[in-house]
């Protein structure tokens, strides 16, 4: 039974708020005009378009490249910002050091993305 609160009390002390109350990814949609690019997350192949995706939260936000045969690729940076739930770890260090680490005290936003590509010359 020690062990069982021991356990417990860990497991809250090590574990930051946002870590505990929100998500670690967020579904983020990509669309394309025209439909049907390869988009890539940090190099990685996801989908193709119309998709929506689960991104891992991160402090710095993800590149994402959308290709397509006959036309420019298009890189965008995912928009994220500060998630509410991270101020209930300002005067809870550990916690908030848990939440920077893991990138849960971000959220994206917009979690939509349309993009135009343009042909090749």
């Amino acid at each position: 039974m020690k062990n069982l609160i021991l356990i417990t009390i860990s497991i809250l002390v090590l574990s930051g708020c946002a870590t505990i109350f929100s998500n670690s990814s967020d579904p983020v949609s990509f669309n394309s005009v025209p439909e049907g690019a390869k988009v890539q997350i940090n190099g990685m192949n996801v989908g193709r378009t119309p998709v929506t995706v689960p991104v891992k939260r991160s402090i710095s936000p993800p590149q994402v490249q959308l290709k397509l045969d006959g036309y420019e690729p298009q890189y965008i940076m995912l928009q994220n910002s500060f998630a509410g739930v991270g101020f209930l770890n300002i005067l809870f260090w550990p916690g908030f050091i848990i939440d920077a680490a893991t990138g849960t005290m971000m959220k994206y936003e917009p979690l939509s993305y349309e993009i135009e590509l343009e042909e090749k010359k």
